[in-house]
């Protein structure tokens, strides 16, 4: 291996904790993570991103290298692995995006979330309810004299 070579793979420098936990909080602040799942795909994706971009820059150095044809005559296997690093870098970083995405998708809908403001509940003047009503009957013939006292106070009210 060349000289050349042997110092595109080294790495010049490691992301420092400090420059870890800016992005991270970065994120944190842009996600608004709620409970510890969230948070540790906050801090998974803040990692992951600087892997990935460490890796980008060592693909960039390799393919601005001026052996780059000498590596790929005679070290296919090293082009190889830097860009399949790059790649799954790459994948890990979305694969934790879309992991948040789908945890943010699934939380409890609060008084803030878009869903409780629908206009269906603003014509109404109330919030729909925590848990759908149980049906109590299947039709009014079938219903017993109480049921049809209760249907009939409700139709009042």
């Amino acid at each position: 291996m060349s000289q050349a070579t042997e110092t595109i793979m080294a790495p010049k420098f490691a992301p420092s904790d400090m420059e870890l936990y800016l992005l991270r909080d970065e994120l944190a602040e842009t996600h608004e993570p709620r409970n510890i799942q969230e948070r540790q795909l906050v801090t998974a994706i803040a990692q992951n991103w600087l892997r990935y971009q460490d890796a980008l820059r060592v693909e960039q150095e390799l393919m601005s290298s001026p052996e780059l044809r000498q590596i790929l005559l005679t070290r296919l296997d090293l082009f190889k692995a830097v860009t399949r690093h790059a790649t799954d870098c790459e994948r890990a970083w979305r694969h934790c995006v879309t992991r948040l995405e789908i945890m943010k998708r699934r939380r409890p809908k609060t008084l803030a979330s878009p869903e409780a403001r629908r206009s269906w509940n603003r014509l109404e003047g109330k919030l729909p309810p925590d848990k759908p009503l149980q049906s109590v009957y299947t039709s009014v013939m079938q219903a017993t004299p109480a049921q049809l006292n209760s249907i009939r106070k409700h139709q009042r009210e």
